[in-house]
């Protein structure tokens, strides 16, 4: 007795908010404790410009997601007019498969095997770039889910 079972799961991005870093009251308005997200920067231009001519996509990598020249730290004692999730994040995907066999061994003993993969392809989803614009790392990815991943199991019953 054979059984195949997979899952398939894909996500568009994420949208996240550019803001200045915890602690950074530029607004001078007093939220300067540890809510991260009170301040945010000025949009100079589109954040999505630099787009491939050829293939209209741009050209997105972990060292830059976005166009952070697009934005700026507003001047001291204002707003910045950066909206509300304006970016959106890397899509997530990720193919997981199931195989499983059962033997009889004897009248009432079985032994079933299992082999599991996750995200069996490999493809790499990489968590939110770096939001906080008044910071050297703003637009850059530092992290991924998990890379593929397999396990066995062995059951016996009797």
């Amino acid at each position: 007795n054979t059984d195949f079972q997979g899952i398939v799961t894909a996500q568009s991005g994420q949208p996240f908010t550019p803001t200045l870093s915890p602690g950074d009251d530029n607004s001078n308005t007093g939220n300067s404790g540890q809510q991260a997200g009170s301040d945010r920067p000025n949009v100079i231009c589109n954040p999505n410009a630099g787009v491939n001519p050829v293939t209209l996509v741009r050209t997105r990598t972990t060292n830059q997601w976005f166009n952070t020249s697009a934005f700026a730290v507003a001047p001291p004692n204002t707003y910045g007019d950066a909206g509300r999730n304006s970016l959106i994040g890397p899509d997530y995907s990720s193919f997981d498969l199931s195989l499983s066999r059962r033997f009889t061994l004897h009248d009432r003993t079985t032994a079933t095997f299992e082999a599991q993969s996750f995200n069996l392809l490999n493809h790499p989803s990489y968590s939110l770039p770096n939001a906080y614009a008044d910071q050297a790392s703003f637009g850059t990815i530092s992290s991924a889910t998990d890379p593929r991943q397999l396990q066995f199991a062995l059951r016996l019953a009797f």
